[in-house]
């Protein structure tokens, strides 16, 4: 798929804090297909990122595949702020849904502990 071999390309070349592959490989979280999604997140787990990815990560939480959703939620204390509400609000509401997988429910409660400062 091209989406996922852009993004492994990109990680390759960038160096940590390139906001201008951020930017690029930012888009490729809306793609339709898990394997795409998940070498942008990977990808963006080397490069950094802000606030825009936390936001993205956060919409991640409800996509259809759990591989998916487990990568957002390990991925999302790298990228959103301490103690950011709607990140740990997202967090929370995937805890709390009873059609979540046990694994990804265990990767939210501990990223909204993490991100709320161990009193999630």
């Amino acid at each position: 798929d091209m989406g996922e071999t852009a993004a492994a390309a990109l990680a390759a070349v960038a160096e940590p804090g390139d906001t201008q592959v951020a930017a690029a490989l930012l888009p490729l979280l809306e793609d339709a297909g898990s394997d795409v999604v998940l070498a942008a997140l990977r990808a963006l787990t080397a490069v950094g990122g802000g606030a825009d990815v936390a936001v993205a990560a956060a919409a991640l939480l409800g996509h259809i595949d759990a591989e998916v959703r487990l990568a957002a939620a390990e991925a999302l204390p790298r990228f959103a702020h301490a103690r950011d509400a709607s990140a740990i609000a997202a967090l929370q509401w995937c805890v709390n849904d009873w059609r979540e997988t046990r694994k990804v429910k265990q990767a939210c409660t501990k990223a909204a502990e993490a991100l709320a400062g161990g009193d999630a």
